[in-house]
């Protein structure tokens, strides 16, 4: 897919384009045909990819991977880590998610991302869903391997719970099942150490937008309206994710999931131009959803 300027423009050349590969494994070949779907997607397949676990201590399990796998994230540094510093070192968030508990609403990770930059750092949003409440009281955390600091603060009310996904991909399991592909290993994983490069790459993972549902046509994972995937994984990263700024687009119901992304970010003006690789698996199956690379002029 390609994008040319109009006949009146004053530049004749290409402004973007996008390709896109599809890879697959035939199972089974049926005669006959099937109408594919235009609408939203939908499948009855239960296959999964990974390592799944129950949520633990309200943030998804940092799991193993398969054997012989060697995660990227310290296990001594994880958002477990993080909960329980939270707990013992601000009263104010230990009473909130014990109130919450009391309430069976339980407060989880609604968003978090990780870099190993300056030593390492989680920042997490924990929150618990109330359907009656467009807006809720979440906190907000920063973590880093000394301390820990947070704030209460109104977010959007999450559009999902635990029990929705009762047993998520392990943060290890979405770090081998992306770095699988060659294409997203290429760029995530440092060639001596051979694990992600936190120092270069972004975790991210939470409730998010982007789903089989939403993936119906291949253009969907470009533009949603005039929204595009890179403003919606930006939001995420920063915590600004707000699911009525993409309602009009998708339905937010059948798309809320809850998922991983690998996000590496870099150029400059003495290059000319900035860079962005994304990679994102799905929570639920462990499937990859989508690696997009774009580059863009400065």
């Amino acid at each position: 897919m390609s994008l040319y300027p109009d006949a009146g423009s004053s530049s004749g050349g290409k402004l973007y384009s996008i390709s896109m590969e599809y890879k697959g494994i035939t199972k089974q070949i049926n005669e006959g045909y099937t109408d594919v779907p235009t609408t939203a997607y939908k499948t009855d397949s239960i296959q999964k990819t990974g390592e799944f676990k129950n949520w633990t201590d309200r943030a998804p399990a940092i799991g193993n991977g398969s054997w012989g796998y060697e995660c990227g994230i310290d296990s001594n540094f994880t958002l477990q880590t993080g909960i329980q510093k939270g707990k013992e070192d601000i009263s104010e968030f230990d009473s909130y998610l014990r109130d919450q508990n009391a309430k069976n609403r339980p407060a989880f990770i609604v968003e978090a991302n990780y870099t190993a930059r300056n030593g390492g750092k989680w920042n997490f949003t924990m929150a618990h869903s109330n359907e009656q409440d467009q807006n809720i009281d979440g906190w907000i955390m920063t973590y880093n391997r000394t301390d820990i600091s947070g704030n209460v603060n109104s977010i959007d009310n999450p559009i999902m719970t635990m029990d929705d996904i009762p047993e998520p991909l392990t943060v290890c399991s979405a770090e081998e099942v992306m770095t699988d592909f060659d294409e997203v290993s290429d760029w995530a994983v440092n060639d001596q150490s051979k694990n992600i490069d936190y120092s270069q790459v972004t975790l991210l993972l939470g409730q998010n937008l982007i789903s089989k549902q939403s993936l119906a046509s291949p253009t969907s994972i470009v533009n949603f309206g005039s929204l595009n995937l890179i403003n919606i994984v930006s939001d995420l990263s920063q915590g600004n994710l707000n699911p009525n700024d993409y309602s009009d687009n998708i339905d937010v119901d059948a798309a809320g999931s809850y998922a991983y992304f690998l996000d590496r970010r870099g150029g400059s003006e003495n290059l000319g131009y900035e860079h962005q690789e994304l990679a994102g698996v799905d929570a639920k199956d462990g499937l990859v959803l989508f690696n997009l690379q774009s580059r863009n002029s400065v």
